[in-house]
């Protein structure tokens, strides 16, 4: 028997956080520990929310732009989300069959170099069947590389995203499960740890320009006003600073393949964190208020069946 088990780590303890929340403060000259303190304060008023630590509430006060009030309503909306979507924020472990095929087929490239403090993440994916599109296993594993760049790189500006459309069809688009992908989108405009700073895309063609009206009712003005879409990668090169973009595009960082490795080599040394993080949920039980605006996000939908 083994005596001295190995301890557990709780998804609050700073050990997990590459940058520590002093790096943070030296960083961001905006941050002020009395606001941490503010709503680390508010948060142990609710009893119906887990407890965050100061890193976690760093991530929320910058996506909302130091706004305490915004901040209070973010971290609510987020973990009542987190909680009311098993199919995105449950076991989240890349040792699962179906997580595994979504790491064999997309590519979701994190760049090691900043675009004015903002992280840039190039995602795609290889050419697909419909018999491997198992969507919220994919959205879930692009979540947790969003969770996995807050623990590796600490707090940003906000996120860029280059989308390349290179393998995507429009049958492909029409099997994706639209009440799947509303939640997905909800969740990335009004629930996230980070802000939308641009959204390019490549390699678009006839297929993205069909998908936009299917997909653009339920996104908000100030982010469809942020789409740009390439007609060549010396565009993107004059739009995104090549020193973050990967090789594939003119850039001067590795490779999306290699990138992507990358990305999921770092996500898998926080197996544990996933593990512990799945027990920060809400408790509505426990309330004492009325449950934020939820924008018109859903449950879940379907069980996963795998052959």
């Amino acid at each position: 028997m083994n005596k001295n088990p190995k301890p557990v780590r709780t998804a609050t303890n700073e050990k997990w956080w590459k940058i520590t929340k002093e790096e943070e403060y030296k960083n961001n000259k905006k941050l002020k520990p009395i606001d941490v303190s503010f709503i680390k304060e508010w948060i142990r008023k609710q009893p119906h929310l887990p407890q965050l630590n100061d890193n976690q509430i760093i991530m929320f006060l910058r996506a909302c732009d130091y706004s305490l009030e915004r901040t209070k309503e973010t971290i609510d909306l987020n973990y009542t989300t987190r909680t009311k979507l098993p199919d995105f924020f449950s076991e989240r472990d890349l040792e699962r069959k179906a997580i595994k095929i979504g790491m064999e087929y997309l590519h979701i490239a994190v760049s090691p170099k900043r675009e004015d403090d903002s992280i840039v993440i190039s995602a795609g994916i290889k050419p697909l069947e419909i018999s491997k599109l198992f969507t919220e296993e994919y959205l879930k594993l692009a979540l947790m590389i969003h969770d996995m760049t807050h623990l590796e790189y600490g707090s940003a500006e906000g996120y860029i995203y280059i989308l390349d459309f290179k393998n995507v069809t429009f049958t492909l688009v029409l099997h994706l499960p639209l009440p799947v992908i509303v939640n997905a989108l909800k969740f990335w405009q009004y629930c996230a740890t980070y802000k939308i700073k641009g959204i390019h895309i490549i390699n678009g063609g006839t297929v993205f320009e069909k998908a936009l009206p299917i997909f653009q009712p339920f996104l908000k003005s100030e982010i469809v006003a942020m789409i740009k879409v390439h007609s060549n990668y010396e565009s993107l090169r004059d739009a995104v600073s090549p020193k973050t973009l990967p090789s594939d595009y003119g850039g001067s960082c590795a490779s999306v393949e290699e990138l992507t490795r990358e990305a999921y080599k770092n996500t898998a040394l926080y197996k544990e964190w996933f593990f512990e993080e799945e027990k920060q949920r809400v408790e509505e039980r426990k309330r004492l208020s009325n449950a934020p605006k939820d924008y018109g996000i859903q449950g879940s939908f379907r069980k996963l069946e795998l052959d």
